[in-house]
């Protein structure tokens, strides 16, 4: 017997994606509006603060890709293992992603943290 393909205009399918949507969608408005209300606030201040304040973020910025690019295959590894009914594997994976993400973003932390002069000269060379 043949089964039936399924089709993105189900209604059931649309509706989970939807579901799935909304906190990500939410999470990216917040993070945004965010990034939005530090720009407008500083660009206030002056130019050289709001340049700053972008040299600033830059390693943020570098390791949110970091982070995104673990995590997006850690996503494709838990997919593959699902499908596969391997939930071993997929709790494996997902605390490899999670060590990962916490390692990175406490190193850099850290890094900053205790290093704020050399890593802005490292990404700019203007004393201001």
């Amino acid at each position: 017997m043949r089964q039936k393909q399924r089709t993105i205009s189900e209604r059931g399918f649309v509706k989970a994606a939807f579901y799935l949507m909304i906190p990500i969608i939410i999470q990216n408005l917040i993070s945004h509006m965010l990034g939005l209300s530090d720009t407008l606030m500083v660009g206030m201040i002056g130019e050289a603060e709001l340049a700053a304040m972008t040299v600033a973020n830059t390693p943020y910025y570098v390791l949110t890709i970091l982070l995104f690019g673990v995590q997006s295959g850690a996503c494709v590894l838990v997919a593959q293992y699902h499908g596969r009914g391997d939930s071993d594997a997929i709790n494996r994976i997902l605390g490899a992603g999670m060590y990962a993400g916490f390692f990175a973003t406490a190193l850099v932390a850290l890094v900053i943290g205790l290093f704020p002069e050399q890593m802005m000269r490292l990404l700019t060379n203007n004393a201001s």
